[in-house]
């Protein structure tokens, strides 16, 4: 037990009660009061008693806090000697206070005067072994005590072990970007206390413009995980708006640039997946596949009149020539009974 003063300066605050936390060699003692909008001046000095609990042999640094209306208000600090009782002193140490599920922890027993000893693991009974392992599979705070007797009278002594479990780590499935400039963004996810990349990036995401097998490591309270993720470009087909071409005068041409699952966006806004060439010009389309990726092509159109003419002399003035000039069929029509040869 241990007696707090309390200085009160409002009568009308009131006692909410006490807590007290206890961590090694550290406790720390809370004293709450609550108070409304209005102060009854007037000082006066209230003392709790407050009990601190079964306390191993040890000196204690104590910290005492007055809080008002949950708001830290005023501190004080002090210590303490607990002796023991008994002969029999208990005391062990532990390899360690925190671990990862699926590691161990060895306790050391460096107690005085005991000629039995009994381990506890959150006060079930586990061995009466000098010393003391134990791997520990399952996440949770533990508390490990060891009682030590002289045959007449025991003590005993308690440490907190906690275990934690791997942190979630999950980079999703194996991912694919366009070839053509396009990226993935690996995250490796929030509250860690360290993360580290395939190539030593210590930031939480990491961006991806070529192919290959990256992975992250992460860490939270000394504990970690890995994942693995493979990075590989779409398969795309480009768009091919063909050669440049020239048209003859009344000719229409249809550039079409069909493909399952795509978008298109010709040079005048239009979305169809074919476009009517009808005028001399450039044309150009941009085409969105499945995927996202993106593929562009331009063809250039020129237009010509296209009629070809054949000259009529002296020595072909037995055949017709029509029409002439011509632009896709010309006819030859003889006047004459005999086989003649021209060259035309």
């Amino acid at each position: 037990m241990i007696d707090v003063n309390a200085v009160i300066g409002c009568i009308n605050a009131v006692h909410q009660g006490n807590t007290v936390t206890v961590s090694g060699t550290n406790i720390i003692i809370d004293v709450d009061y609550s108070l409304g909008p209005i102060c009854l001046g007037a000082i006066s000095i209230v003392q709790h008693n407050i009990n601190l609990g079964m306390l191993a042999a040890g000196t204690y640094s104590i910290t005492i806090n007055g809080n008002l209306n949950a708001n830290f208000n005023s501190s004080v600090n002090t210590s303490l000697v607990v002796v023991s009782c008994c002969s029999a002193v208990p005391s062990f140490a532990s390899s360690s206070d925190t671990i990862c599920v699926g590691d161990s922890v060895y306790f050391t027993n460096s107690s005085i005067g005991a000629t039995t000893r009994q381990w506890y693991v959150n006060n079930s009974s586990v061995s009466t072994t000098v010393n003391y392992g134990r791997r520990y599979n399952t996440p949770g705070n533990y508390a490990m005590k060891l009682v030590v007797s002289n045959g007449t009278c025991s003590d005993s002594i308690t440490k907190n072990i906690l275990v934690s479990a791997p942190p979630s780590l999950n980079l999703g499935t194996d991912k694919k970007y366009c070839p053509n400039g396009g990226s993935v963004t690996l995250d490796a996810g929030a509250g860690r206390d360290s993360i580290r990349w395939s190539n030593n990036s210590s930031a939480r995401t990491l961006l991806i413009d070529t192919p290959g097998t990256f992975y992250v490591t992460v860490y939270k309270n000394k504990c970690s995980s890995t994942d693995t993720i493979s990075v590989s470009p779409h398969t795309i087909v480009p768009v091919d708006l063909g050669a440049d071409a020239e048209l003859c005068y009344g000719d229409t041409l249809v550039l079409n640039v069909l493909l399952t699952g795509a978008s298109y966006l010709w040079q005048d806004a239009t979305t169809l997946s074919s476009f009517k060439v009808v005028a001399a010009g450039s044309y150009h389309v941009q085409r969105t596949d499945k995927n996202g990726c993106v593929t562009r092509d331009t063809i250039n159109i020129t237009y010509d009149t296209c009629f070809a003419g054949l000259p009529e002399t002296v020595q072909e003035s037995m055949i017709s020539i029509f029409p002439n000039p011509a632009k896709e069929v010309i006819r030859l029509k003889s006047s004459s009974s005999q086989t003649l040869d021209y060259t035309i």
